[in-house]
């Protein structure tokens, strides 16, 4: 297994952070000039620098919440209108098909029992 020479240098966006540095008795980590301890690996000195690590967010801006609220806004109603489109295209049309029951019927203009009329199996025609 090959060791790494020299140290391990951890920064914090643009600013140096920690050093991580392999001596006779472990791997040594000290974080802005302040030693830390002693570790067996490197993995774990490593691991204890990130812990340490605080990512402090940025101040907020003036207006910028406000601002952030109004836009997921606007990308949720963007979703929804999205989201009834893609349903309104998805149905089938009901054009002249009235669903009653289990029985399907075609619609007309022309209102039901208009024109001659069978009475029975015979053919007589009601007058």
């Amino acid at each position: 297994m090959t060791r790494p020479r020299g140290q391990l240098y951890v920064y914090d966006g643009r600013d140096l952070f920690a050093v991580i540095e392999h001596r006779a008795d472990g791997w040594h980590a000290i974080i802005k000039e302040n030693p830390v301890g002693a570790f067996a690996s490197r993995e774990l000195a490593l691991a204890m620098v990130n812990a340490k690590r605080a990512k402090v967010p940025a101040a907020a801006i003036n207006g910028e919440r406000e601002h952030d609220t109004k836009r997921v806004n606007q990308i949720r109603n963007h979703q929804r209108q999205a989201q009834t489109r893609a349903a309104e295209t998805c149905r089938v049309p009901m054009r002249g098909v009235i669903h009653a029951g289990k029985h399907r019927r075609v619609v007309d203009n022309k209102p039901e029992g208009t024109g001659s009329r069978v009475s029975g199996q015979d053919g007589d025609r009601e007058g």
